[in-house]
């Protein structure tokens, strides 16, 4: 299609998706949660684009083949040169402004000054010496950051959640934070073995037990793909917890009769998290 019919199509794409949502009677929020009979077709869509004059020829192509790559463990690396690098971890994918500042200050003073951002929600800061990256560590964990494989933030996500979104029915990083905090995550189904590198990639790599995702409402915005554990806010300090990732299953399927769901309190998380994790 020309450039300038773009935002346009993109609007009448969003609007092919609703009209789907509508006839399936689901509340499927992603388009590739619709039932396969009212999937987005690229036909449909494109009528639906004549009917609105926007000419649009339909391509074939091939999807690349999607490459597996392996984040590095938290903590040091080895690099050239006798130089480590630092891996680290943001917990729910935050970082505070006193925290990128003593990310650039370790950055400047001891490495290469550089810092540099992965997709698995880290900061890798490159060029330390061997004798420096203890040192370095430590004034990061202390700042709340993580360095070491085996913190149990490490395979955990959350929505935005209350006050930041009006849908949620909690404060979800709030419950997040005190169910990682829990004795009972730490010590049940959470440890984290070590995994030989994927071919190609550097460091060491480890092995993650079934992630973990916190929602605020059905909606579920972010949550992971594949097998994982879906904790569910339904009130202001409740939850139902899943595994989700079967073939059959879509994640705004209603789990309240599911044989594999639990309800439990906020207090509760921790412990009926570890005990689906165990579950895999």
């Amino acid at each position: 299609m020309r450039g300038e019919d773009a935002p346009r199509a993109a609007a009448l794409a969003a609007v092919e998706f609703l009209a789907k949502a509508r006839e399936s009677g689901t509340r499927a929020w992603r388009a590739r949660e619709l039932p396969a009979r009212h999937a987005v077709t690229t036909e449909g869509l494109a009528a639906r684009l004549a009917d609105a004059g926007v000419a649009a020829v339909p391509v074939e192509h091939e999807p690349a083949p999607r490459a597996r790559a392996t984040p590095p463990a938290p903590g040091p690396i080895p690099g050239p040169d006798g130089r480590h690098a630092l891996s680290v971890a943001l917990p729910l994918g935050r970082v505070s402004a006193a925290q990128w500042r003593l990310l650039a200050a370790l950055a400047s003073r001891g490495g290469a000054a550089e810092l540099r951002m992965t997709p698995w929600r880290g900061v890798v800061l490159p060029g330390f010496a061997p004798d420096d990256t203890r040192g370095a560590l430590a004034e990061l964990s202390d700042a709340g950051l993580v360095t070491t494989p085996d913190s149990p933030w490490l395979g955990v996500g959350a929505c935005t959640g209350r006050p930041g979104c009006a849908k949620s029915l909690a404060d979800v990083r709030a419950d997040t934070a005190r169910m990682v905090a829990d004795p009972a995550l730490r010590t049940s189904g959470t440890r984290r073995g070590f995994a030989d590198p994927a071919p190609g990639a550097s460091g060491t790599a480890w092995s993650d037990p079934l992630p973990v995702y916190i929602s605020g409402c059905e909606r579920r915005c972010g949550h992971p793909g594949g097998r994982w554990v879906d904790a569910l806010a339904t009130g202001d300090t409740d939850y139902r917890v899943t595994v989700r990732g079967a073939r059959e299953d879509t994640p705004e399927a209603d789990s309240a009769d599911s044989v594999h769901s639990v309800d439990v309190t906020a207090e509760q998380l921790a412990g009926a998290v570890a005990a689906a994790r165990g579950t895999t």
